[in-house]
């Protein structure tokens, strides 16, 4: 039911892309322009150079808080590291210097170093938190 959506004109909103075009897994900054139908919403997208777009609220997901207790992501935890001007789905390899740098690998099998403000703990958006 919309109405108890917390998605709202002007609500900053992260955009996932649906399978088939090499961007699943990611997810772009982008800001709620209008609410269409039941299921519908006109988004803009921050940092891209790119038309407004219509998406379906499965699409989206409220942006989520960073984490400020880094004592507990060890190897293997689901993560999303910021690459590419969006959060990509990924798994720590490894964990070096006290937490101040992850290795994650990505579901491309591209492994890379990111220091911990870009690595946040991967969450899923379920009946609407």
């Amino acid at each position: 039911m919309v109405q108890e959506l917390k998605f709202r004109r002007g609500s900053e909103v992260e955009l996932s892309i649906d399978r088939g075009n090499g961007l699943y897994g990611s997810w772009f900054a982008a800001t709620i322009v209008k609410h269409i139908s039941s299921d519908k919403f006109l988004v803009e997208y921050d940092d891209l150079d790119v038309e407004q777009t219509v998406v379906q609220v499965h699409q989206l997901r409220l942006v989520p808080r960073m984490e400020t207790d880094w004592t507990e992501l060890k190897t293997g935890d689901k993560v999303e590291a910021f690459r590419d001007e969006r959060w990509w789905e990924g798994h720590v390899m490894e964990v070096i210097g006290n937490r101040r740098l992850f290795s994650v690998r990505f579901t491309d099998l591209k492994e890379m170093m990111f220091p911990r403000d870009l690595v946040r703990v991967h969450r899923r958006w379920i009946n609407n938190n």
